[in-house]
């Protein structure tokens, strides 16, 4: 996991994100390198936006994109 040289293992006591998840294109290293940077009483808390930001017309239309509109659109 190549984000592991920013913090030590067990070495945080919280991490908290807002409307950061969403943009993160391998959230399972994301979310393993998070665990591995916590100490063993810490926690997490995320609050993930699901809209469109602005990539369709309908709030929730982005939803039906296949993968390789979803990488057409994200550039």
């Amino acid at each position: 996991m190549g984000q592991q040289k920013y913090h030590k293992k067990e070495s945080v006591d919280m991490i908290f994100s807002q409307a950061v998840l969403e943009h993160i294109d391998n959230l399972p290293e994301a979310y393993e390198s998070m665990r591995l940077w916590l100490k063993p009483d810490g926690f997490m808390s995320h609050q993930i936006d699901f809209k469109c930001h602005g990539t369709a017309e309908e709030w929730n239309r982005h939803w039906a994109y296949s993968q390789s509109e979803w990488m057409h659109r994200r550039k």
